[in-house]
C-alpha cells in the first residue's frame, strides 16, 4: 500500500471512529443532553452533571412546577413536599454541586425567562464569600450553554466527542443498578433532591458511636487554614440582580443562611463576617441559621457542609412559622439591615448546649412468653417477671411507648424522668393473661409485636401442629383500649418455622439470594398490608413500628419499611438507645436488652444505666 492510500485509509478509519463515538454518546447520552430516549435514566444523568441534566429535564417537564430552590448541594435538604405544603405551590430543587452565586444568578435568569416562576428559595452560606465565577469546564461540572449563554457549537462538540468511557460506564451501571441509591444515581429526578432514602433510615445512637464510624471521621479534626471572604461585593451584586428580576416579575424571593459546623467558625475573620452580613442585609432580609445548638451536634450533619434533611425541615418550619415541628430555641435569627451587627456576633457565639437538652437515653427491654417456670431463652417465669417490673417501678422508671418517642423527636414534647420502653415479641397469650394485668395495676405501658398469622391461634397456619397459644383480636383490642398497650408488627408471615413449612421458610424480612429485588419488595409490601388489615381490627390506625423477625434486616428492608410509613424499628442487638429531638433516624435500628429468667435486679440496673 502506498503512502497516499494509507493516508486515505487512516482518515476513513479516524472519521469512522469519531462517528461511532458521536453515535454512542447520542444514543446513551451519559449527561442527559441528547434526550436519553432509550434509557430514560434521569437520576444517572443528574449524578454525572446536574447543571445540564436538570435543565434538560425541566425543559420537558417544567409545566409540573412553578417554584424553585436554587443553590449549592446543601440545598438538597429543603424538601419539595414541605415547600409545597407551606406555599401551596409546586417546587423543584435546582441545586448544583458547588454552585457559586454566578451559577445561581444565571440559573434564575434562565428559568424566569423560560418557565413560569412564582417562588425562588435561595439558600446561602458564608462560604459563598470565598469563591465566585469558579468556572466549570469539566464535562461533569460544565453549565448548560443555554444557561450561561455560551457557544452551542463548542458546547455540543465537547459532549458529542466525549470520551466513550462515559457512555460505556452508563451501560455497565445498568446491571449494577438497584432499588437503593447507588454512587452513580444519587438523585430523585422527579423533585431534584438527593436520594436520601437510605441515609434517612440510618440508625443513629450515641455521639461517640457516630463519630467512631469512618464516614463521619471528618468531624474529628479541624481544617487548618484561615478563610477570607474576598468576594462579598460579587455576591452582593448577584443577589441584587436576582432580587431585581424577582421584583420585576412579581416572584417571591426567600433567602436563608444555612448551618455551619461549629469547628469552622474560628477560621473566619470577624470584620469580614460583619461586612458579609451588612452587605447581604442591605439587599434583602433573611433567616440566619449559621450558628445554633444544631451546629454543635455532628449527628445533625452528614458532613461539615451538608446537614440532614431533618435539619432542612426545621429551617423551613421556622421560615414558614410551623410550630408543630421541633427545633431548638436558638435556631434561626431574622436578619435585617438594622440588626446585622448582632447577627454577625451570633456567628461567633459559643452556643454549645448540654446533650441532655435534646437527647434522651431510652433503654428498651425485650420479653417474649411468660409461664409458671422459665428457661434461659424466651420464656420467663411470672414470679421473675413480676419481680423485675415491680423493681422498675420502685426505682422510679417511667414507661413510654412509641407515640411518646415520636412526639419527643418530631415535636419536642419532653419524656418523663427515667424513661423506659417495654416490648413483647410474637404475641403470646401470656401477654394478655399474665403481663397485662400486672402492667395495668402499675399503670405501665408496653408495646407488643405480634406475628400476624398467629393472632388467636394455637396451631401453626395451615397445619394441625400445636404452637404456643397467642392472644385473640378481642383480647388485643381490650389491651389497646386501656391506653397502656400498643401494637407494632413482627411481620404478618415473615417469621415462619422451618419445621412446619412445606416450602422454603421465610424466617426473616430479608431477600432470598435467588429472589429479585422487585419480587422481595412486592412480598414485603404485601406482608405490611396484610398486617395493617389485621391490626386495623385492633386499633384505628396502621402499624408504625416494626420488630425485625430474628433481628435480621437489610438496607433494602429498612428503606421499604420507611416508605410504607414505618417510623421506628427495633432489633435484637443489645445496647443503649439515644433518642434525639429533630432526628427521626434515631428511631430506627433501636437496640433492646434481652430479658430472661436469669436477669437479676442488678442486671437490670446495669442495663438501664449503661452508656
Amino acid at each position: 500500500m502506498n503512502s497516499k492510500k494509507f493516508v486515505k485509509l487512516f482518515i476513513r478509519v479516524f472519521i469512522s471512529i469519531l462517528l461511532l463515538i458521536v453515535l454512542l454518546n447520542i444514543i446513551v447520552s451519559p449527561f442527559g443532553l441528547f434526550k436519553d430516549q432509550f434509557l430514560n435514566w434521569h437520576s444517572y444523568n443528574m449524578t454525572q452533571n446536574p447543571r445540564i441534566a436538570k435543565i434538560e429535564y425541566l425543559d420537558k417537564n417544567h409545566e409540573k412546577f412553578d417554584s424553585y430552590v436554587v443553590g449549592a448541594s446543601g440545598s438538597s435538604a429543603f424538601l419539595s413536599k414541605y415547600l409545597d405544603k407551606y406555599t401551596g405551590d409546586k417546587f423543584y430543587n435546582l441545586f448544583y454541586y458547588g454552585a457559586d452565586m454566578l451559577d445561581s444568578v444565571d440559573t434564575v435568569k434562565y428559568i424566569v425567562k423560560n418557565y413560569e416562576v412564582k417562588n425562588i428559595f435561595l439558600p446561602l452560606t458564608i462560604t459563598h464569600g470565598l469563591y465566585y465565577n469558579v468556572g466549570n469546564e469539566r464535562l461533569n461540572d460544565k453549565m448548560h450553554y443555554k444557561v450561561e449563554n455560551s457557544s452551542p457549537v463548542e458546547f455540543y462538540s465537547k459532549y458529542l466527542l466525549a470520551n466513550p468511557n462515559y457512555s460505556i460506564d452508563k451501560i455497565k451501571s445498568i446491571k449494577k443498578d438497584s432499588y437503593l441509591q447507588e454512587s452513580f444515581d444519587v438523585f430523585n429526578a422527579e423533585n431534584g433532591s438527593y436520594d436520601k432514602s437510605l441515609r434517612d433510615v440510618e440508625p443513629i445512637h450515641s455521639k461517640d458511636e457516630y463519630l467512631s464510624k469512618e464516614e463521619y471521621n471528618v468531624f474529628n479534626y479541624d481544617f487548618s487554614e484561615d478563610k477570607h471572604l474576598d468576594y462579598i461585593e460579587d455576591v452582593k451584586k448577584s443577589l441584587i440582580e436576582i432580587k431585581e428580576i424577582c421584583e420585576k416579575e412579581n416572584i417571591n424571593l426567600e433567602v436563608v443562611m444555612c448551618p455551619l459546623y461549629n469547628r469552622d467558625y474560628k477560621f473566619y475573620n470577624k470584620n469580614e463576617v460583619e461586612k458579609f452580613y451588612k452587605e447581604i442585609s442591605q439587599v434583602v432580609s433573611f433567616w440566619d441559621f449559621t450558628n445554633s445548638s444544631i451546629s454543635y451536634e455532628p449527628r445533625y450533619f452528614y458532613d461539615r457542609t451538608h446537614w440532614r434533611n431533618s435539619v432542612g425541615t426545621m429551617m423551613l418550619a421556622k421560615v414558614y412559622d410551623d410550630k408543630n415541628i421541633y427545633m431548638p430555641e436558638d435556631f434561626g435569627y431574622y436578619v435585617t439591615k438594622d440588626n446585622y451587627k448582632e447577627a454577625s456576633k451570633r456567628f461567633f457565639a459559643d452556643t454549645e448546649i448540654n446533650n441532655n437538652v435534646y437527647s434522651e437515653k431510652v433503654p428498651i427491654l425485650m420479653y417474649h412468653d411468660i409461664r409458671k417456670s422459665g428457661d434461659n431463652a424466651d420464656i420467663i417465669s411470672y414470679e421473675n417477671f413480676e419481680r423485675q417490673i415491680r423493681f422498675l417501678k420502685e426505682e422510679g422508671y417511667n414507661t413510654v411507648d412509641f407515640n411518646d418517642l415520636y412526639n419527643y423527636v418530631n415535636k419536642g414534647v419532653e419524656l418523663p424522668n427515667k424513661p423506659i420502653l417495654i416490648t413483647f415479641d410474637d404475641g403470646y397469650k401470656s401477654n394478655y393473661n399474665l403481663a397485662y394485668p400486672l402492667l395495668k395495676e402499675l399503670n405501665y405501658k408496653a408495646t407488643i409485636y405480634p406475628i400476624g398469622f398467629s393472632i388467636g391461634k394455637d396451631k401453626y397456619k395451615d397445619t394441625n401442629e400445636k404452637i404456643i397459644p397467642h392472644f385473640s383480636i378481642d383480647e388485643a383490642r381490650e389491651m389497646y383500649e386501656s391506653g397502656l398497650i400498643d401494637f407494632g408488627s413482627h411481620s404478618f408471615d415473615m417469621h415462619q418455622a422451618e419445621k412446619f413449612e412445606k416450602n422454603k421458610a421465610r424466617t426473616n424480612a430479608m431477600k432470598f439470594e435467588d429472589e429479585s429485588e422487585k419480587e422481595f419488595i412486592e412480598i414485603l409490601e404485601k406482608d405490611i398490608a396484610s398486617e395493617n388489615k389485621l391490626i386495623n381490627k385492633i386499633k384505628d390506625k396502621d402499624v408504625d413500628s416494626f420488630a425485625y423477625p430474628g433481628g435480621y434486616y437489610s438496607d433494602l428492608t429498612a428503606v421499604i419499611l420507611s416508605e410504607n410509613n414505618i417510623k421506628s424499628t427495633v432489633t435484637t442487638i443489645e445496647g443503649q438507645n439515644y433518642i434525639i429531638k429533630g432526628l427521626p433516624q434515631s428511631l430506627y435500628g433501636l437496640k433492646r436488652f434481652f430479658i430472661t429468667d436469669q436477669t437479676t435486679n442488678e442486671d437490670l440496673l446495669n442495663y438501664l444505666n449503661s452508656k
